[in-house]
């Protein structure tokens, strides 16, 4: 059963939330941790789905432990400026716009998803990083889904950063 409500989602908002530990959260909603600037460090060791907008705008989280998302939908990183480094060893399903002007980020590991952004073209899911050395770890399938291509959110990803993919 989900922890979270509306009620919840208030609490979240905070501008002081630095630190979120729980372990036995399983569901949330939308938005709910979005605009969470001083949010640093995420534990939700038994979280498997998100809503929209998970950790939007938490410019300041740099650290993330979700090894049971499953299911995450549209921004659910969006405008994370300070995450870095980012593995989801369960995400099967990412929503559009997920990783969006995430511009730290330099290793992704996705080992398991099938479905980058919801469908095989650019869905806006690395839109905005640049510039950048990225390591990203996905599933072979991932690379010639797209009429033997890589999904288009990959090809976004070579053609603005410097791209090593470990394919699984």
């Amino acid at each position: 059963t989900p922890l979270y409500s509306s009620a919840a989602s208030d609490v979240y908002k905070r501008q002081d939330l630095t630190t979120v530990n729980l372990p036995l959260l399983t569901t949330v909603d939308f938005d709910a941790f979005h605009d969470c600037p001083n949010l640093v460090n995420v534990s939700l060791p038994s979280l498997v789905t998100a809503g929209n907008d998970l950790f939007q705008d938490c410019t300041s989280l740099t650290t993330v432990n979700l090894p049971l998302l499953a299911t995450v939908t549209t921004e659910a990183f969006m405008n994370c400026t300070s995450l870095v480094n980012i593995s989801l060893p369960s995400l099967t399903t990412l929503g559009q716009s997920c990783f969006q002007n995430c511009t730290s980020l330099t290793t992704v590991s996705l080992p398991v998803c099938t479905d980058l952004g919801g469908t095989v073209g650019d869905d806006l899911v690395f839109f905005g990083i640049s510039g950048n050395s990225v390591t990203l770890t996905v599933p072979t399938a991932l690379m010639t889904v797209n009429s033997g291509n890589p999904d288009g959110d990959i090809q976004y990803l070579q053609a603005n950063n410097t791209v090593t993919i470990i394919t699984v």
